[in-house]
């Protein structure tokens, strides 16, 4: 049989199990312009992924329409992507020089920047738009062609060298064309997409096989779940489905303390906290913007929020952000802080 001929059969095969129609189905993704592939992996892309990361999520729980800008800082960057805070300035000047972004730096009184605050723009250097409840900045921009990535890939990427990321980012931009995470291309087509040299192609995508990222065999492409390196199954579940490796874990963050929630973020920031009468901290300095008294934090509601860069969300989240680490592994830190809690208190 043909090798397209077989991957028709497998994907009417997938069509009659139920699988809904769309790419990542079950994940939680964002969308980012094509035109990152022009970048061939280099710190560029990654800092453009970051910010329409935040950028679609800041869109979402927007309250209204209006031009979309974001408060960042170069170190706060660099710590998630691993790449230096030189990379991260170099990375902002070009996509400034590009026109895909606006920067205005922010000072303080002694002269050291503090922050960027960074206007997104469209093809014709245009302010992209917020869009309050609704899903896809991209699309609500009408800003074609784009790349539907899950949020796991930002941990994927920070890993990795300039031409593996080139190659894997072209694998995503593959699938979200035809809209399915295994397409039929071939290899010449996928090559031509990353710009890379043909060696550094070649091991890139060894790379990736090797860390179960992706699968190539008979021009058949197919991207695995970036967490499990095993076929995305996430659409079989549904609403129901939980974002961890092992839902069968039993350890609940909603079974932590005040007390434990306390001594982990004091552990973790290294520094001290007091409560006042309402429940939430006296302000202190932002770990993402740092800027000093904007943020505080509400033990008992597991709530934190900074009035500076508009970071907010829940306890457990923020451990995984500070740490630049998945769910599952900051659930991990978090268990060992109460076990260390509960040893002292005894």
């Amino acid at each position: 049989m043909h090798p397209f001929a077989k991957y028709a059969a497998r994907v009417e095969a997938e069509n009659q199990s139920g699988k809904p129609t769309g790419i990542w189905v079950g994940y939680s993704k964002f969308e980012i312009p094509e035109y990152v592939i022009q970048y061939e992996g280099q710190g560029v892309a990654h800092v453009l992924c970051l910010l329409f990361h935040r950028a679609s999520g800041k869109s979402y729980h927007s309250t209204s329409e209006h031009d979309l800008a974001l408060t960042v800082r170069e170190d706060s960057l660099a710590l998630k992507s691993g790449l230096s805070t030189r990379s991260i300035e170099r990375a902002l000047a070009q996509l400034e020089s590009d026109r895909r972004i606006r920067r205005v730096r922010r000072k303080h009184p002694s002269g050291r920047f503090l922050a960027s605050r960074i206007t997104l723009l469209d093809d014709s250097a245009q302010a992209l738009q917020t869009s309050p409840q609704r899903y896809g900045l991209c699309r609500a921009n009408d800003l074609r062609p784009f790349i539907t990535m899950p949020r796991a890939c930002l941990d994927v990427l920070s890993g990795m060298t300039p031409s593996q990321k080139a190659t894997y980012i072209s694998a995503l931009a593959l699938a979200s064309r035809e809209k399915r995470e295994s397409v039929f291309v071939d290899k010449p087509e996928w090559f031509i997409c990353s710009r890379l040299g043909e060696n550094a192609f070649g091991a890139a995508v060894a790379h990736c096989k090797r860390r179960k990222l992706l699968t190539y065999s008979n021009g058949v492409l197919t991207l695995n779940d970036p967490q499990t390196g095993r076929r995305t199954e996430r659409w079989k579940h549904g609403a129901e489905w939980v974002e961890h490796i092992d839902p069968e874990w039993d350890f609940d963050l909603n079974e932590v303390t005040a007390e434990q929630w306390h001594y982990t973020f004091e552990s973790l920031l290294s520094r001290k906290f007091e409560i006042n009468p309402d429940g939430w901290t006296l302000r202190s300095e932002c770990p993402f913007c740092f800027y000093k008294e904007r943020f505080h934090a509400n033990f008992t509601k597991a709530a934190y929020r900074c009035h500076s860069c508009d970071a907010k969300g829940r306890l457990g989240q923020l451990v995984a952000r500070i740490k630049n680490v998945n769910m599952t592994a900051a659930k991990e830190f978090i268990k060992e802080h109460i076990e260390a809690l509960q040893k002292v208190t005894v």
